[in-house]
């Protein structure tokens, strides 16, 4: 199969929400919007994937920091203390508008990936081996986890905790303890 046909299914399926949207009423906008932000998503992990043949998702933390920034930036500080109250000082009483929103999204994601994501890494392989860093890759949704709870205020649930037990106890046997 060509690469046309390829692509045009994946294009076909984004342009089409996004035309939807546009005909749609003003009530239901907000439904294709998010639908339209789903399918890209989608489409996007379909694309790597598809592409590389490497079933990771890795890559998703650094966009989704981008798109913490972009929201919680581009809100309205009158309104981020009703439902966003356990953010940092600077955060609950500062909004842009949404296209630097936008930049400084892709700035902090940008920076996060390659700087300190790399440097952790980097230290990994050059301390404990290639193999054994890579099992390390599994604590992601722990750390997620952690930081979301101070940052968010987002209380673990306890499937979340048995996950993480799950993982913990992966790592433990695969090192061999």
């Amino acid at each position: 199969m060509g690469r046309l046909p390829q692509l045009a299914a994946p294009t076909v399926l984004v342009l089409g929400t996004a035309v939807l949207g546009q005909v749609a009423s003003s009530a239901t906008q907000v439904y294709f919007i998010e639908a339209l932000v789903s399918v890209v998503i989608v489409v996007g992990l379909y694309i790597f994937i598809g592409n590389t043949g490497v079933l990771s998702f890795g890559h998703i933390s650094f966009v989704a920091l981008g798109a913490w920034t972009a929201g919680v930036l581009s809100v309205p500080t009158g309104e981020k203390p009703a439902f966003m109250p356990s953010l940092f000082g600077f955060l609950l009483h500062t909004t842009v508008g949404n296209v630097p929103s936008l930049l400084l999204a892709a700035v902090a994601g940008g920076v996060f990936a390659l700087v300190v994501a790399y440097l952790f890494w980097y230290n990994g392989v050059r301390v404990i081996g290639p193999t054994r860093t890579s099992m390390y890759s599994n604590l992601q949704p722990i750390v997620a986890v952690l930081v979301a709870w101070p940052m968010l205020g987002e209380t673990p649930t306890p499937w979340q905790i048995v996950g993480a037990v799950c993982i913990m106890g992966g790592l433990v046997l695969t090192r061999g303890g």
